[in-house]
């Protein structure tokens, strides 16, 4: 998959499948994998929903992202 989606081979995390136009992700893409939500890792779907949950919505949140071969960090701000 990570050959697919143009990414390195040390990429581990969730893949995103799809966003939502009104759901305050907008900066993120089809094909780009979280690697960890405010410094923690999520490898897994039940580590992004574990920490998911956890989050307290009236906080920003940083994620860690991969998109082709590019790290970056996006900031996802309550509405």
């Amino acid at each position: 998959m990570a050959h697919q989606l143009d990414l390195p081979n040390n990429a581990h995390g969730v893949v995103v499948t799809g966003v939502e136009p009104d759901s305050g992700m907008a900066e993120l893409q089809k094909g780009d994998v979280i690697e960890e939500i405010n410094q923690q890792p999520a490898t897994t779907v039940s580590d992004y929903n574990k920490i998911a949950a956890s989050l307290d919505p009236s906080q920003p949140v940083v994620l860690s992202v991969c998109r082709h071969r590019a790290r970056s960090f996006i900031v996802l701000r309550p509405r």
